[in-house]
């Protein structure tokens, strides 16, 4: 009887290896988390000192455009979902591998300087001021994303302190309203391709009018979410500005 091959010999075949360094690098591979890693299955992966675990069967990768997504289907029996970590005694490998969001290229495509912070996810702590207190920020400093329904603007985008609540009647009169509303939650991801608690003003599926309080201007650098749960980049607010092209009004109470 022919003995069936370990999960693990899957990534050695070369081909795989290619198609793993190419999701990585562009980030489109579905990754479980990143850390100081100890358990999962050991492989080289082309670079050293990583843990590579193969979870489950993404749907994406069979749709993975490269050149040799064929032959890669041929040679394994599955396609990983990968948890990636990276031990803590290497060096400084693949930078930026895991941080880098849409948000973030279009930051790198305007030449503007951000910096990440990242923190560690609580489902029962998504709000900005949890985040803040993670990432050692005021909560005044690290403004949260809302989007809204208006009468004028169909849809536009908030951008507030984490510590602020918006006022409905004040945001549509500064956004040229009559009235406004908050999107309804199960809209939100279809609509901008973000989730709650991961929600960026930058690079949403389609751009939008957007709007930041006038707080910012008390600011040097502010904090925003990056479009991904448990990061956090902080930009000068005229950057952000800038990238959105938003208008600096009165939102809050």
């Amino acid at each position: 009887m022919r003995r069936s091959k370990p999960q693990n010999e899957v990534f050695q075949n070369k081909v795989l290896n290619e198609i793993i360094l190419n999701y990585l690098h562009r980030q489109e591979c579905l990754c479980y988390g990143m850390g100081t890693g100890s358990g999962g299955t050991d492989t080289p992966v082309c670079v050293p000192r990583i843990t590579v675990q193969m979870l489950s069967v993404p749907k994406n990768l069979r749709k993975l455009s490269h050149p040799y997504h064929r032959e890669a289907k041929k040679n394994a029996k599955i396609l990983p979902v990968l948890r990636i970590f990276v031990h803590s005694d290497s060096p400084s490998i693949l930078p930026n591998i895991m941080t880098k969001t849409n948000a973030c290229r279009i930051l790198d495509q305007h030449s503007i300087t951000y910096e990440v912070r990242e923190y560690e996810v609580s489902e029962d702590e998504l709000d900005a001021v949890t985040v803040a207190h993670k990432i050692g920020l005021p909560p005044e400093q690290v403004f949260k994303t809302l989007v809204l329904m208006g009468d004028t603007h169909k849809y536009f985008v908030a951008v507030i302190p984490g510590n602020a609540e918006l006022d409905l009647k004040r945001t549509a009169r500064s956004t040229g309203n009559k009235s406004c509303s908050m999107l309804p939650m199960k809209e939100l991801l279809p609509l901008t391709g973000y989730i709650r608690g991961g929600c960026s003003p930058i690079g949403m599926k389609k751009p939008f009018p957007t709007f930041l309080d006038e707080t910012v201007a008390l600011f040097d650098r502010i904090s925003i979410s990056p479009g991904k749960r448990g990061m956090q980049i902080v930009l000068a607010p005229a950057e952000l500005q800038r990238v959105t092209d938003a208008s600096i009004v009165e939102l809050c109470a």
